[in-house]
């Protein structure tokens, strides 16, 4: 046989081989797209309404919140409560999660997908378990790295479930936030800044402050017992004190019982004309600044009666507040601590 027909030969042989194997390909990708499009967790949406209690552990930490009446709540938080949209979102992906594609089942590979058991050294996937009010396990998955879909598509992520080496691209989006205070309510009021007539500071060492209006129409506050040679600081700056409860929100929470071992830093008063008055007492503990709140009704400038409605926002305040104690934002936790200097600054000389 000449070169040239072995040539040929080999060359048809590999074309054919080539289409075989691409045929065959084709054939077991249609097979697993069949057997892959499934429910990961079969019946699980049909009992969502039973579960009572989530977890979410990392190797950084685990994350438990838990239903409480008619509340998802913290327990390791005292029981406070947490954002139910978050909960609801990672109940329904886990009971509508469909998948996609069989990925690897080789134990060594499962950390490129973030599917890797969370005990695993530097491991980044999020063991999630689901349990019932009798402490049932009704469904456990880890979830690993999250793969976004192009525009119009459906987001993905790698899942595996515990115990079973084969991992699974599916359809579906968990929010898995890593911190514990991620997960809590965090607005703690929003009183509005326009409301304050007066607001009064007082420290440990015996400086105090105090900021107050005449009436409503007043645009800026003025810096009561102005020393002689100083004049206030712009109003920008002024002003913002009295911002001090609007969109105030945690960092995190404790019960107000069990935050010890801290440093006074101010206690401050601000008083509204309609007669709400709201209290702060400041602290520090390991760098951070913690808060309690308390509201009263107490009577307006005039020696009025406080409005019945003061009375009731405040009873409110006081359900809502009392119980806690707050980690706020250092931006935030400046505004209820203002010295003197804070506010006034040497007058210019003209």
């Amino acid at each position: 046989m000449r070169p040239n027909t072995v040539v040929a030969l080999g060359a048809v042989t590999l074309i054919a081989t080539g289409t075989a194997a691409y045929l065959a390909y084709q054939r077991a990708a249609a097979t697993l797209g069949r057997v892959a499009s499934e429910t990961v967790l079969p019946g699980f949406i049909a009992r969502v309404n039973d579960v009572a209690s989530l977890e979410f552990k990392r190797a950084a930490g685990t994350v438990s919140v838990a239903r409480w009446g008619d509340l998802w709540v913290m327990p390791d938080h005292g029981n406070y409560p947490v954002r139910y949209e978050v909960i609801k979102q990672n109940l329904v992906t886990m009971g509508e999660l469909t998948t996609v594609e069989a990925k690897t089942a080789k134990p060594d590979l499962h950390d490129r997908i973030e599917v890797e058991d969370v005990t695993a050294k530097d491991a980044k996937s999020t063991l999630v378990s689901v349990k019932d009010a009798q402490g049932q396990t009704m469904a456990e998955l880890i979830v690993g790295k999250r793969r976004y879909a192009p525009i119009g598509g459906k987001d993905m992520v790698y899942v595996r479930k515990p115990g079973d080496n084969r991992a699974w691209l599916a359809v579906g989006v968990f929010d898995l936030r890593p911190q514990a205070s991620e997960w809590l309510v965090r607005e703690i009021s929003n009183v509005s800044d326009r409301r304050w007539r007066l607001i009064s500071f007082s420290h440990p060492d015996g400086a105090t402050a105090s900021l107050s209006r005449k009436d409503v129409e007043q645009q800026n506050y003025d810096v009561d017992g102005l020393p002689e040679g100083r004049q206030i600081k712009p109003p920008g700056v002024v002003n913002a004190t009295a911002s001090a409860f609007e969109f105030l929100n945690l960092d995190d929470v404790t019960p107000a019982g069990q935050l010890t071992d801290t440093t006074p830093v101010a206690t401050s008063v601000f008083e509204s004309f309609d007669g709400l008055a709201m209290n702060a007492v400041l602290s520090e503990k390991d760098g951070a600044f913690w808060a309690t709140f308390s509201a009263e009704a107490r009577p307006g400038a005039d020696g009025a009666a406080p409005a019945d409605t003061a009375k009731d926002e405040a009873a409110a305040l006081n359900e809502k507040l009392r119980p806690w104690a707050y980690k706020l934002p250092e931006w935030k936790a400046n505004f209820f601590k203002r010295k003197m200097d804070d506010l006034i600054e040497a007058a210019k000389q003209s």
